[in-house]
């Protein structure tokens, strides 16, 4: 894999690591006991 290619998936695993994180808090406040272990 080339450099660019490298910085790219980077930039879009953390973007996605973001979006997940916020999806989880949301989650945790509207449903806390069934999401709580994940």
């Amino acid at each position: 894999m080339n450099q660019i290619t490298g910085v790219h998936a980077d930039v879009a695993w953390k973007s996605a690591g973001k979006r997940i994180n916020a999806v989880h808090a949301w989650a945790q406040r509207a449903h806390p006991t069934p999401l709580a272990g994940l």
